[in-house]
């Protein structure tokens, strides 16, 4: 499989058995864990998961993902990901300086956050009318889940933007891209009138549909933390800050909320 583009190192992991490829192009792989739950986190459901991790030039952490559909599933890629953060240093993202604990910080709140949204779409919000009709719309959690997004540090000096820290998106091969631009003439108009008969967003479909055809580099959903976190971390020192985001305490420290998700988690 080709690697993400050019400028990164990636490793790939798929199947049932975990197992990792590694793909160079002149920087670190971030290689995947082998511990007990590395099989398991690379199979969900009855289907194939795939999660790629990489380093981005600019030393984001990115993670590409494919065959995420169900909530389970894009449940444990971002269990994934949390653990990526949090194992594999990046020139962003790590423990070694304040700056890189705060961006850790936020990274995580910003996972957790994304997590409860996805939670929050597939609570049911009325009884179907019928047995067969979904309780909750899929489109919409899954067209939130598959967004290019572009998760950016806080600006210094006279950068309006910070660094980007992580790179979340679908790894969408060029030949389904391809098919999907074919199909689209009568696929995007079949699909929204299905969407709206299983009382579905047609507009999360279409959304979703033209973003696959477009790529993750037309218009991302870029996010800067910036403006919806902030690090509430009076008196602790920097290791302390370390080890409340390797226990799971960056929900405590990280007040606020991003209107991406609707203002979710927002203290």
């Amino acid at each position: 499989r080709a690697a993400l583009s050019s400028g990164r190192r990636v490793v790939w992991a798929a199947g049932p058995a975990g197992s990792v490829q590694t793909e160079s192009q002149g920087w670190r792989p971030l290689a995947i864990s082998h511990g007990p739950d590395a099989a398991s986190a690379s199979t969900l459901d009855a289907g194939e998961h795939r999660l790629r991790i990489g380093e981005s030039a600019a030393g984001a952490l990115v993670a590409q993902h494919s065959m995420v559909f169900t909530l389970g599933a894009q449940k444990q890629a971002i269990e994934q990901v949390r653990r990526r953060v949090l194992d594999q240093p990046t020139q962003h993202l790590h423990t070694r300086s304040l700056e890189g604990v705060h961006n850790t910080l936020l990274v995580l709140r910003f996972l957790h956050d994304f997590e409860g949204r996805l939670e929050q779409l597939a609570e049911p919000v009325e009884p179907a009318e019928a047995e067969d009709l979904p309780s909750y719309d899929r489109w919409s959690a899954l067209e939130l889940f598959c967004r290019p997004w572009v998760v950016i540090g806080r600006g210094q000096g006279r950068r309006k933007w910070g660094a980007e820290l992580l790179r979340l998106e679908e790894h969408v091969p060029l030949s389904l891209r391809i098919l999907c631009a074919a199909l689209s003439p009568w696929g995007i108009p079949l699909g929204s009138l299905l969407a709206w008969v299983t009382v579905q967003s047609p507009g999360a479909f279409c959304r979703l549909h033209l973003r696959r055809i477009a790529g993750p580099r037309v218009a991302p959903c870029r996010v800067r933390l910036d403006r919806g976190y902030r690090v509430e971390a009076d008196g602790l020192s920097m290791e302390a800050l370390a080890r409340a985001a390797a226990t799971g305490g960056a929900c405590d420290l990280v007040r606020g909320g991003l209107p991406q998700f609707g203002g979710i988690g927002a203290a």
